[in-house]
């Protein structure tokens, strides 16, 4: 997925440079946005209740978000805790 990205984000690198701006780029795992509830809670370890708090957090501090393309109904629930946001 990382080369997928490479253009797009070059491309903001470059827009970053010509407005004089610095591009400083966070990665979240769109699925640590997820609040495991229910049976999921009990079957995820500690660390992952840890990476949803740390991947929100690191949403909150973004002054804008890059969402690259996907697929399925995953993707499409992720994208809306985003926009949601």
């Amino acid at each position: 997925m990382m080369m997928d990205l490479f253009i797009p984000i070059q491309s903001d690198q470059h827009a970053a440079i010509a407005c004089e701006r610095d591009l400083d780029l966070i990665w979240v795992e769109a699925a640590t946005l997820e609040k495991k509830t229910g049976t999921e809670a009990v079957d995820e370890n500690l660390e992952s209740a840890d990476d949803y708090e740390t991947a929100w957090a690191k949403l909150k501090s973004a002054d804008g978000v890059i969402v690259p393309g996907g697929f399925g109904n995953r993707y499409v629930k992720n994208l809306l805790y985003i926009i949601i946001f």
